[in-house]
């Protein structure tokens, strides 16, 4: 694949092509280094996405899926710094050369960093904090927010590569020329960090949404012992202290066995000083073993809006949720109606 990719390139006209390894040294620069400056940024705005990994990760695998995009602009980048370089007669300066270099490259890569936004939500979820602009107007904003980060990092390579002219058009005859392993090591891995592992990423990402998408299974073992409760949601009065002092708006899930118990305090307004005597008004507790599988019976008792459950740290039903968030559906049940989670 390399050597076909080699040939076939080489067969471009000469003004169309750029040397590989310059090309290569902005690209990797821009994709990973920009991009963890743009992570960052949309960190700071409040950003977010689907099982976001952790900075670092994050930027290293946003890199590598945009990586051959910006290959792709830095080389046309260069190949139109070299035009004007000879247009406006500045092959006689180095510095020259490289600024105009540089900025032509950073402005490439910038709007091709802008350019994957949509990909970036589509493939990962992506979301930023506070009003989500468009999408036109978010792509040209993270254009001109990695310009920033993109013509430093330009300025930089342009300087260490003066020597290089790495504007210059390339040797086309010495890509042809058969390499020792050592070299030929070096092109397969490049070839594969180009094409290879953005598709293996996205192809990843891809399995991981269809498999979320074909639901979330049975949460429970076959063999699980099962421990059922019947609660609701009720309206109560509830009793603060042993003065008399109450909340007439009160609400509470109480298990079914203890909702006479629950009435009497009501009723009494008498309570025990801290927890000791077990008032039966006080926040639902509902104990298990660990490897049990829980059923709540839930019937919604209470006034003023729609009351569900859900307990964090446990897998559960797709349906049994309870949290209206993003494409969950609601679970949470109306007045006088019931459902089991």
């Amino acid at each position: 694949m390399t050597k076909l990719l080699i040939k076939t390139v080489s067969r471009l006209p000469l003004q169309r092509l750029a040397r590989p390894s310059a090309v290569l040294a902005f690209a990797l620069a821009f994709s990973y280094l920009g991009g963890l400056w743009l992570n960052i940024l949309h960190i700071v705005e409040g950003g977010h996405e689907r099982n976001e990994p952790p900075l670092l990760i994050h930027a290293l695998r946003d890199g590598t899926v945009a990586l051959p995009l910006i290959f792709i602009a830095v080389w046309g980048g260069v190949v139109l710094g070299r035009r004007l370089i000879v247009r406006w007669g500045a092959e006689d300066s180095r510095f020259l050369a490289a600024a105009v270099l540089a900025v032509s490259v950073a402005l490439a890569a910038s709007v091709a960093q802008g350019l994957t936004n949509p990909a970036h939500a589509s493939l990962f979820g992506a979301h930023h904090g506070g009003h989500e602009p468009s999408l036109l107007v978010h792509m040209m904003r993270d254009g001109l927010l990695a310009l920033f980060a993109n013509s430093i990092l330009a300025v930089g390579i342009s300087a260490a590569l003066l020597r290089t002219r790495p504007w210059a058009v390339p040797q086309v005859d010495r890509w042809l020329v058969p390499r020792d392993r050592k070299h030929r090591l070096v092109l397969n891995s490049v070839v594969a960090l180009l094409f290879i592992a953005p598709l293996a990423i996205m192809g990843q990402n891809r399995a991981e949404v269809a498999a979320a998408g074909a639901g979330a299974g049975a949460p429970c073992p076959s063999q699980a012992p099962v421990k059922s409760f019947d609660v609701q949601a009720i309206d109560v009065d509830i009793p603060l202290n042993r003065f008399g002092d109450h909340d007439p708006q009160g609400k509470m899930y109480v298990l079914s066995s203890q909702l006479a118990a629950v009435r009497a305090e009501e009723q009494s307004r008498h309570v025990s000083i801290g927890l000791k005597d077990n008032d039966p008004i006080e926040p639902l507790i509902v104990r298990a073993n660990l490897g049990d599988c829980v059923e709540i019976h839930f019937t919604n008792n209470a006034t003023g809006g729609d009351y569900g459950a859900h307990i964090d740290g446990l897998a559960f039903n797709v349906d049994s949720s309870g949290d209206n968030i993003g494409n969950n559906d609601a679970s949470a049940v109306a007045k006088g109606a019931s459902r089991t989670y």
